[in-house]
């Protein structure tokens, strides 16, 4: 708890047990979903003087909001977005995974545009460069997968996607579609969601995917 308020947190659980697995195959669900984020942004606008922990929490909120325009394909706000979150590393006082977390969504998305050459050393840096936070184990299972499966396919690779958001003006307004990822261009690896919005059939645990879904529809 930190200063008796949490910002999120059904959302963050979500996104932490890859509840956008079962968000993504609903795409009209993430507009909505979306919407939310904006209003704790513009509330965190309104007293951040007064907030000591508004870097983790405008983290989170990019974060978040990130995961909802990748999974509309809004790739380029979606990268803007997990920018920013990255970008709060210095000022962030209690939820240090948000970095790293951040670091692999965005490389994760370089992938699945094939810039493969841009990804590599976000997926080493948050490996590498960043230790002792939560769920650190979890993120590094996924990166090791992720490498492991681009040194299998050489330099190329621009079909790997999981699941793993700078506010501007442009990312307040509308999300503008970015329809050049075919939706059946990506494949799924280890326990996480492609970004075309299809569910893992190999997911860490199978049960998650149940308890996931159940997590959702509460939340929703």
């Amino acid at each position: 708890m930190q200063g008796n308020r949490l910002v999120l947190p059904a959302l963050e659980l979500i996104y932490i047990w890859n509840g956008f697995t079962i968000i993504n195959r609903n795409p009209h669900l993430l507009e909505p979903i979306i919407k939310i984020v904006e209003l704790a942004i513009i509330d965190l606008e309104t007293w951040k003087d007064k907030n000591e922990n508004y870097a983790d929490d405008y983290g989170l909120c990019m974060l978040l909001k990130g995961m909802c325009l990748k999974g509309l394909k809004c790739l380029t706000q979606a990268e803007h977005c997990f920018m920013e979150a990255a970008s709060c590393e210095k000022r962030i006082r209690y939820d240090h995974y948000i970095v790293p977390y951040s670091l692999v969504e965005l490389g994760l998305l370089f992938m699945r545009q094939d810039r493969c050459e841009e990804a590599k050393p976000l997926l080493e840096s948050a490996r590498c460069d960043y230790k002792h936070y939560s769920l650190e184990s979890r993120l590094h299972f996924r990166i090791h997968s992720v490498l492991t499966e681009l040194q299998k396919r050489g330099s190329a690779g621009p079909d790997i996607s999981t699941n793993v958001t700078a506010v501007d003006s442009s990312s307040r307004t509308s999300p503008q579609r970015d329809n050049s990822i075919d939706d059946n261009d990506e494949e799924m690896m280890f326990f996480e969601p492609s970004a075309q919005c299809v569910p893992d059939a190999d997911s860490d645990v199978i049960v998650d995917g149940v308890i996931q879904q159940k997590v959702v529809v509460a939340a929703l």
